[in-house]
């Protein structure tokens, strides 16, 4: 297990994640309920499909970071604002990505909160002026359906989670959440099963000593 997949399951709740999956599931299909206000062959039905699940996206992370406790707040760029949750070392916002794998949006806000982030996917990559102890850009991704492809929209096709490296061109850390599911399990200690055997008599026996 790499030392960033460690901090993350150190320092994130799961049950984070899992409220997330359940509000974004649910959020995904209320937004597609909104854009069906639409005729789906209209041009202006993709612009409202995606203002709606933006809005419902922000609505689902607000609510499971402050569900969790997790520290909570809106960071504002020129006329808009985006939500960073806090917990531990990482600094987490939301994102959409048009495919598995592909990097975010490298506008010059994100840029500035991932410049602590490491340099590249290989463990340990911060860049040696870094300060090892400066906060960590993180996102939580999610992967819609796209018009017209004949997916179920109503549904996100994946969700995830990732550590972006300090350019915003590709991931230090990526994992599913199925993936992070998983490791957690693995971390999670194992209990030993104390109690003791139960020892069945002998019906021979029982019989020979009451003769």
């Amino acid at each position: 297990m790499s030392d960033s997949l460690q901090s993350v399951l150190t320092a994130i709740p799961e049950a984070f994640f899992h409220r997330l999956e359940e509000r974004l599931t649910q959020c995904t299909a209320v937004a597609y309920r909104q854009a069906q206000r639409t005729p789906p062959d209209a041009p202006a039905y993709r612009m409202r499909l995606g203002n709606a699940r933006y809005f419902e996206r922000a609505e689902a992370f607000r609510r499971s970071a402050e569900d969790i406790g997790l520290h909570y707040r809106y960071e504002h760029v020129n006329t808009h604002a985006f939500a960073l949750a806090t917990s531990g070392p990482f600094r987490i916002t939301h994102a959409k990505v048009e495919h598995w794998g592909d990097p975010i949006e490298q506008k010059e806000y994100k840029q500035a909160l991932a410049r602590h982030n490491p340099s590249s996917g290989e463990p340990g990559a911060r860049r040696p002026e870094t300060d090892p102890d400066s906060p960590l850009f993180a996102v939580v991704l999610v992967l819609y359906a796209r018009p017209g492809t004949g997916q179920d929209e109503t549904i996100p096709m994946r969700l995830g989670f990732g550590i972006p490296t300090c350019d915003l061109r590709g991931w230090h850390l990526l994992k599913t959440l199925d993936a992070l599911y998983l490791a957690y399990a693995e971390r999670a200690p194992k209990t030993l099963d104390q109690a003791r055997p139960v020892l069945r008599a002998d019906p021979a026996r029982t019989h020979q000593r009451s003769s």
